[in-house]
């Protein structure tokens, strides 16, 4: 219910600066990004560059703390966007638009859910909540988190790793060709 008293609050502070904008003609934060501004979206080669390694680091970052248990997304996003900025060239445009950061953090976000599977299904150990919520309803389906999972449930283990990888490519097309609308 906070969650969408919050939400509730931005959208009204964002129909007020739209309904702003188009009184003054002029955007109401200055500079706006080129994806705001309508102009062309597409990720070019320099902002894959730009990126490739804060990704890189983010994911590395995310996924070893998913497989440490307890610990959840935002502490990996937070210590991914916190090793990006200390690793760049200029950290004071952090907090102001930085790509670097967003990429970070969000790579961090999603190496996390999938590293702490690992320790239910290695180990039989449930790292987070979700994983013990998994775990749990595997249980009641005859299925038994842990290093013999594979061996006794191989079509099931297989499915269940063909639809993770199906959702990522179902996101990463949703993401890709939805940019344009949801931006």
């Amino acid at each position: 219910m906070a969650i969408g008293i919050v939400a509730i609050a931005e959208m009204i502070i964002q129909f007020e600066e739209k309904l702003a904008e188009k009184a003054t003609g002029s955007p109401a934060h200055g500079e706006v990004s080129k994806f705001a501004a309508g102009r062309d979206s597409s990720v070019t080669r320099e902002d894959w560059r730009n990126i490739s390694v804060p990704i890189i680091r983010g994911t590395a970052i995310g996924s070893a703390i998913g497989l440490l248990p307890g610990l959840g997304a935002a502490i990996g996003s937070f210590a991914s966007y916190g090793a990006t900025r200390k690793f760049s060239k200029n950290p004071e445009s952090f907090g102001k638009g930085n790509v670097q950061g967003v990429a970070a953090a969000e790579s961090a976000e999603n190496a996390v859910m999938p590293a702490s599977l690992i320790t239910p299904f290695a180990l039989g150990i449930p790292g987070s909540v979700i994983a013990a919520i998994l775990a749990a309803g595997f249980t009641m389906h005859e299925i038994i988190p842990g290093p013999l999972m594979l061996r006794d449930n191989p079509e099931f283990m297989l499915g269940l790793y063909g639809s993770l990888l199906l959702a990522s490519l179902i996101m990463l097309l949703i993401g890709w060709f939805g940019m344009r609308f949801f931006v």
